[in-house]
């Protein structure tokens, strides 16, 4: 998985993490004077050895062209272990009516995170399309439009979530007042005939949650209770087990499900060369603290 920190002077630093042996490793830094829009989407290409791509969308210098939002994007490819940047990217359709431009809304996808599937990374638009960004291929870019069945559906009745279900990736809508959640998954990926199948209907209400976070498998669902709190249903069974100390706040967009053995995974550059960057940091950090540590240990000298 990626986190990103942030540090003095609004700056950020990009780490990969492997929570399950605890390790995490410094990555170069992109352009951070553009603001990232966006989180950073990863997506795992292969597991032996290592291969990951990040994507990063911030704001273009130019942002408005023709009533159209522009977005700066970035891929990270572990492979050559340097950022890329791509050609400015028209996230808005062509053959989709663009959106009157409001100060406050001057966006397009949605704000959560992006769902990786299949070797690619998807965001949901405010047109009720997904734009996909396929890294397993040469970096290419796709929209294509969400089920019928839920694109037909008013925005203003529900919710329209993405979500990875299977390995596949699936599309959920979330009636406010039925409290049904619809998935249906996206069974025919390749080529330009996408075909959307219905795979499930959950009762929100009946489970007193009010949003799907996200899915663990097949037959378990996390889910957004009432009171705030975090609970995992298991519906096949009807067992339902609530989280204790976890509450859903501003800063939960979703659940992300991490698959992971235990064996630890060389990190780095494939030239075996570290950061120059990050260790030159590094060591101007341990100089500051030793300074520190001395200036300490002469005023309690003193006392």
């Amino acid at each position: 998985m990626t986190c990103v920190t942030n540090e003095p002077r609004g700056l950020h630093r990009y780490y990969v993490v492997k929570p399950a042996t605890k390790q995490f490793f410094p990555l170069p830094n992109p352009k951070t004077k553009h603001f990232t829009r966006h989180p950073v989407g990863m997506i795992v290409l292969r597991s032996h050895p290592l291969r990951f791509k990040l994507v990063r969308l911030s704001n273009s210098t130019h942002s408005h062209r023709n009533n159209t939002l522009l977005l700066r994007c970035e891929v990270f490819d572990s492979e050559c272990w340097s950022w890329k940047k791509q050609r400015q990217l028209d996230i808005i359709d062509h053959n989709v009516q663009p959106l009157p431009l409001q100060r406050d809304e001057e966006k397009y996808l949605e704000p959560e995170s992006p769902v990786a599937a299949r070797g690619s990374l998807h965001w949901l638009t405010f047109h009720g399309r997904v734009s996909a960004f396929h890294g397993d291929t040469s970096d290419t870019w796709e929209c294509f439009p969400l089920p019928r069945e839920i694109r037909e559906k008013d925005r203003y009745e529900g919710a329209m979530q993405l979500a990875e279900y299977e390995g596949k990736l699936g599309a959920m809508f979330t009636g406010w007042e039925s409290g049904v959640m619809e998935l249906w998954v996206l069974e025919r990926y390749c080529g330009d005939e996408k075909r959307w199948e219905e795979r499930l209907r959950l009762d929100l209400k009946e489970r007193a949650a009010v949003r799907v976070l996200g899915f663990c498998d097949a037959d378990t669902v996390v889910l957004e209770r009432r009171d705030g709190g975090v609970a995992v249903c298991e519906f096949r069974v009807g067992r339902m087990t609530v989280v204790e100390g976890l509450r859903c706040t501003s800063w939960l967009d979703g659940i992300f499900v991490v698959r992971s053995d235990l064996e630890r995974t060389e990190f780095g550059r494939p030239d075996g060369k570290k950061d120059v960057g990050f260790e030159r940091k590094r060591k101007r950090r341990r100089k500051k603290k030793k300074k520190v540590d001395s200036c300490l240990e002469r005023e309690l000298d003193m006392c």
